[in-house]
């Protein structure tokens, strides 16, 4: 058999009728044996030969086009995706901060990631397809009326049930897909949560409750994509079903037509074969036009993100002009990089309120009334340049929104904050940043080595994406042949400049080196050493190149914190802000922050939000804060002295040396801390101290009280 095919084969080639004419086999079949490269071959096997060598070229030429194909196809999608995501990702960094306070994480992950890949589907693939349905419909139907007027006018009834039935199933599989992609979303945000608060959710033995929860999100997650599968299958067969029905009845009456000579079976048969080809290319269009539905509601909550402007706007000279005499629009935004030395911070009768957190995403169309109470009414400070004011006040005061609306966080209402005269919405948003240092409660520190968390928006990036392939590369030689730091930690006696100086020479010996400018790192190490961090930092593993945050080295609450301490020594602030700094810090680490505070004393101007007393000692000023309002401000020492000072109240008198009276039980004061919270409790429960349900740990400070400060505490 193998050899009748290839006779038949070899007899066709030689009449000329597969490859096109002998005289051209014959040419290149003599050339080949000229160069003797061929043993002699008959002309009948030469020929095909050549034929199974032209077909292996068109084969090979047919795999590179293909590859080629795939992968410039490929590398188009996923450019697109990238420069949507980045033009995403820059939307919402642009963002105020109450926006980011009406939106979870984890849904704004999901529009990044989900929104704009389902997108680019139609973007990329769909031309494809839309070309190809689009030539089989015209080449499909104009066949059909050449061939058969009637028939193809049949043939057309389905296409308008078709058309129509796909309109309302699109724009119902589409509503079911976004809902889809919010779920993810919401799966999404609940895992990150959890795992990011992993010890609290086990001190509380919460595991089973929030696997419910998880549990539920996917399940509700199930059911809406059961319902959008049954929803597309539903749709798909009754299109078919349509077609199916309008192709039995041209088949009747086709052959009808055939049987009384009206039309020939090789015309019917014809026609049919195009029939097939514009139905095809009806199906094709009416799944472009799903996806195409689908898509167009992601890009509406893409765009929504990426055409929002934010409420708090950088300073443009036409919001100048609206601002006041602060700044006239000719004179553009005002930049604080020309001032040196510390801030002067003023607030002229602010006042401010939240939106509501539904609300906050489009904080500019919430109205008065829909906005919460204010928070600051008429709220008037000045801080000079170079002094230390700590606000006070209870929780809910509006301490930390007046140090938020010093960041310009938010705008105020009505009212300005100024620094050095100037409005801040007249001032750069770039140059207010840089001009002020903010240290939170509770630091975040990113995945990242400790230099580059100190030195945090200060480093030039490597923005190439080889510098990110070597990057990757010496994590892993370090991975490999790091050698553990086992001599070199701060000895006994040794003086601040000699470990200086030791902690600077391993620095610039480490490989991660090379990859800062030339002078930086001395300025990082310098920053550490101010904020009393080079002690901890000599200790670990590769000192400040080791990394920190999720995932890394475990540093304690005192460790985050000066490290943070030191992100904003380095940053040079002319304003520096403590929210709340050495609340969970134990007495070393506070220690250290007051001694970095009094060493900043008189170069910038600092606003701390503090609690303890021991918090207050290079405190210049003390600004009680009440009702959004200032009650009282002045020295600690003078608000003490005075025995109705709100800021005494506070306290509890805990500043006086002798805080511990001696009674008969010969026992240790109730902790200020301790103290406070039952006068809390007896305040709102309104109930006996030995009739109150409380912890063990409340249960032990009162008993190590004297009787006499339990018995004011019960008449309290």
């Amino acid at each position: 058999m193998l050899g009748q095919v290839f006779d038949f084969a070899a007899a066709l080639a030689q009449r000329g009728e597969v490859l096109g004419g002998g005289s051209l086999l014959q040419g290149e079949s003599d050339m080949l044996l000229v160069k003797g490269s061929l043993p002699r071959l008959s002309k009948p096997n030469r020929a095909l030969l050549m034929l199974v060598l032209r077909t292996a070229v068109a084969a090979a030429v047919e795999v590179v086009g293909a590859v080629t194909r795939d992968a410039l196809f490929t590398c188009a999608r996923w450019r697109l995706v990238v420069a949507m995501q980045k033009r995403l990702f820059a939307s919402l960094l642009r963002q105020e901060a109450a926006f980011f306070d009406g939106h979870s994480t984890g849904t704004l992950a999901s529009r990044i990631v989900n929104d704009t890949e389902d997108m680019q589907q139609v973007v990329t693939s769909g031309a494809q397809r839309l070309l190809s349905a689009l030539l089989n419909i015209s080449a499909g139907g104009l066949l059909m009326f050449t061939l058969s007027p009637q028939m193809a006018a049949l043939g057309m009834l389905a296409v308008p049930c078709v058309l129509l039935g796909t309109g309302g199933a699109a724009k119902a599989i589409g509503i079911l897909g976004l809902l889809q992609n919010d779920l993810l979303a919401d799966i999404s945000a609940i895992a990150t949560e959890v795992l990011a608060n992993v010890h609290t959710v086990k001190a509380n033995a919460a595991e089973d409750i929030e696997l419910k929860r998880y549990s539920a999100c996917q399940d509700a997650s199930m059911r809406v994509l059961r319902e959008s599968v049954i929803a597309e299958s539903f749709f798909k067969q009754t299109k078919q079903l349509l077609l199916l029905a309008t192709d039995l009845g041209l088949l009747a009456f086709g052959m009808s037509s055939v049987v009384q000579g009206r039309l020939t079976i090789g015309r019917f048969m014809s026609f049919r074969s195009y029939m097939r080809k514009f139905y095809l290319g009806l199906d094709a269009l009416t799944d472009i036009y799903k996806d195409l539905q689908y898509s167009l509601m992601a890009s509406e909550r893409y765009f929504e993100f990426v055409d929002r402007r934010p409420t708090v706007a950088a300073a443009t000279r036409t919001a100048l002009g609206t601002i006041g005499s602060q700044a006239t629009p000719s004179e553009g935004p005002r930049g604080l990089a020309e001032k040196l030395g510390p801030a002067l911070v003023e607030f002229k009768d602010v006042s401010f309120a939240y939106a509501p957190v539904n609300n906050a995403a489009e904080e500019s169309l919430a109205s008065d009334e829909l906005r919460s109470p204010l928070i600051l009414k008429n709220f008037s400070l000045r801080v000079p340049p170079g002094e230390v004011l700590a606000l006070v006040g209870t929780s809910g005061a509006g301490k930390s929104t007046v140090v938020k609306l010093a960041q310009r966080f938010y705008d105020p209402q009505s009212g300005a904050v100024l620094m050095d005269g100037l409005d801040l919405r007249s001032v750069d948003m770039k140059a207010l940043r840089q001009a002020v240092a903010y240290v939170e409660q509770e630091p975040l520190l990113f995945k990242r080595s400790v230099a580059d968390n100190i030195a945090y928006g200060l480093r030039p990036l490597e923005d190439t994406s080889d510098a990110w392939i070597r990057k990757r590369e010496r994590a892993y030689v370090l991975e490999q042949q790091r050698q553990r730091h086992d001599g070199q930690m701060q000895q006994h006696g040794e003086t601040e400049e000699d470990a200086y100086e030791a902690e600077l020479e391993r620095t610039l010996r480490h490989p991660e080196a090379a990859g800062w400018p030339s002078g930086l790192l001395q300025r990082v190490l310098a920053a550490a050493v101010s904020a009393n961090a080079l002690p901890f930092i000599r200790q670990l593993p590769d000192g400040l190149f080791t990394l920190c945050g999720e995932g890394a080295v475990r540093l304690s609450g005192g460790q985050k914190q000066r490290i943070a301490v030191a992100r904003a020594v380095l940053r040079n602030p002319r304003l520096l802000i403590l929210d709340e700094a050495s609340s969970c810090l134990d007495a070393d680490s506070e220690a250290a922050l007051a001694e970095t505070l009094k060493r900043l004393k008189g170069k910038t101007t600092v606003i701390t939000i503090a609690h303890k007393p021991s918090s207050f000692r290079q405190v210049d000023r003390v600004a009680f804060i009440e009702d959004g309002r200032i009650a009282e401000e002045g020295t600690p020492a003078e608000l003490l002295s005075n025995k109705r000072s709100k800021y005494a109240e506070l306290v509890g008198g805990t500043y006086t040396p002798n805080v511990a009276a001696k009674s008969n039980d010969s026992m240790q004061a109730v902790p200020f801390q301790a103290e406070v919270f039952l006068k809390t409790i007896a305040n709102r429960l309104h109930e006996p101290l030995h009739e109150m349900r409380i912890s063990s740990r409340i249960s032990a400070a009162i008993a190590c009280a004297p009787a006499r400060r339990i018995q004011t505490l019960k008449k309290q």
